[in-house]
């Protein structure tokens, strides 16, 4: 298993513990019927920022141990997981639109649902891509 491979391991398990907890969060303030003040979503913001740009700085430092195989895999499972994630937001968005009839309410939390969702389904498609690149490197020679 290369650095690509783990580093693809890694960065789906936390996508898919931080997509559980954010449905476990949103189901709990739901069933509760939580009010959102200013100081949690804030507090909340920036613990993701936090965790983001700590992980970009433990990241991007690497991307210069990864060989030009590697860095092709890298990019295409970039541009792909891009190209579905846009996919996903453009049709998700127009078919609450037209099957809420653009009368009706929906749920305030129903567009941060489906963004994580989005997220996590273009992380699964990076991590597919670069799994089977990898693969089928590794039988090649």
């Amino acid at each position: 298993m290369n650095k690509l491979q783990k580093r693809a391991w890694i960065n789906l398990g936390c996508m898919a513990g931080a997509l559980l907890f954010t449905v476990i969060f949103l189901s709990f303030a739901v069933h509760v019927n939580m009010e959102v003040d200013v100081l949690g979503s804030t507090l909340s913001f920036l613990v993701g920022l936090t965790a983001g740009v700590i992980v970009a700085i433990r990241i991007l430092p690497k991307e210069n141990l990864l060989d030009e195989r590697e860095k092709l895999i890298a990019h295409t499972a970039f541009t792909y997981s891009s190209y579905v994630f846009i996919f996903f937001m453009v049709f998700t968005s127009q078919g609450i639109f037209f099957f809420s009839s653009a009368r009706d309410k929906i749920p305030v939390y129903l567009p941060f649902l489906l963004s994580v969702s989005g997220l996590f389904i273009s992380q699964l498609v990076s991590f597919s891509i670069v799994q089977i690149w990898c693969v089928k490197e590794q039988q090649n020679g």
